[in-house]
């Protein structure tokens, strides 16, 4: 289905709830919901991964992805964190990364900030190691000068 440009409007919203067990492995669990209005209809991604409390960088040890239009919830993947889940490599990029001091709704946070650009796109995200679960509190996507996706950190109780 095609979609004209700014008819889509989309929340994103990450959770931090609780530690669980999982495969043994004492976890966070994060949620990640999605809600997408398009030409009127609803659809609902939700995202929960459980990632090792002892190796927060990238040690994801279980997924499960599922996305609700209307009523219906339709599983997308439930398994192992594989590289068979992970995103695509992206081919010929470069990055360069900084320390900056940014402010977003939930505070005012000294971070590294790593930038990749590949094929007219640039990423800009904002890390704070202090912060559980990747410290991610500000990220941007833009196609040239367009900004096509920002997220930032609105609470942090830490």
């Amino acid at each position: 289905m095609y979609i004209p440009a700014g008819e889509v409007e989309s929340t994103m919203k990450y959770e931090l709830a609780g530690k669980e067990s999982k495969k043994g492995v004492s976890c966070f669990k994060l949620v990640m919901t999605m809600t997408t209005e398009v030409g009127g209809q609803t659809m609902f991604y939700e995202h929960i991964m459980w990632v090792n409390e002892n190796d927060l960088c990238c040690a994801c040890v279980w997924i499960e992805a599922s996305s609700v239009i209307g009523s219906t919830r339709m599983p997308l993947y439930e398994g192992p964190c594989t590289s068979e889940y992970s995103a695509p490599e992206v081919p010929d990029y470069e990055f360069s990364i900084g320390v900056e001091t940014i402010t977003v709704p939930a505070g005012t946070f000294t971070c590294e900030k790593l930038v990749i650009e590949s094929e007219g796109t640039t990423i800009n995200r904002w890390c704070n190691r202090d912060l559980p679960i990747y410290g991610l509190v500000k990220v941007t996507v833009y196609e040239g000068a367009v900004l096509r996706s920002e997220m930032e950190l609105l609470d942090y109780n830490g």
